[in-house]
């Protein structure tokens, strides 16, 4: 994700890389910033929770004040972001199909380990659905 945010030119040092009993913690002190984000990118449904419980008890609205977005398991599986409150947007990914192409690709190169000395790099883009719900909003001006 970072490569992705220095690529796009978007600062990467609000990335929040806790365990959940630091989250709140971390939360906290991104709202606090100077300039505090009006985003906020998690990776998991669990820790959306977590991120949605800071900001409700820092008194931040979302998403008036502060958008979130989870990145989470595809669509037919147990996700509990379209419950919580607001329901939050996700991009729903195929957990199932990047493991197996995971497995797949690691079978490949133990069948012909010279591809690692060559440099052989294959890049592999998974469909992702964006699944808009109640909180995100447009950016502040």
């Amino acid at each position: 994700m970072q490569q992705a945010l220095t690529a796009r030119g978007l600062p990467t040092d609000l990335m929040m890389d806790h365990e959940f009993t630091e989250e709140h913690r971390a939360v906290t002190a991104f709202m606090h910033r100077a300039h505090p984000p009006t985003a906020l990118i998690v990776d998991s449904s669990s820790r959306c929770l977590v991120v949605l419980d800071a900001l409700q008890r820092l008194g931040i609205h979302v998403p008036a004040q502060c958008s979130v977005l989870v990145i989470e398991e595809a669509r037919g599986k147990k996700c509990i972001t379209p419950y919580t409150t607001p329901p939050v947007t996700a991009i729903a990914y195929p957990m199932d199909e990047e493991a197996r192409l995971a497995v797949q690709l690691l079978f490949e190169r133990l069948a012909d380990p010279t591809s690692l000395q060559r440099g052989e790099v294959r890049r592999i883009a998974l469909q992702s659905t964006l699944i808009p719900r109640a909180s995100c909003a447009k950016a502040p001006t």
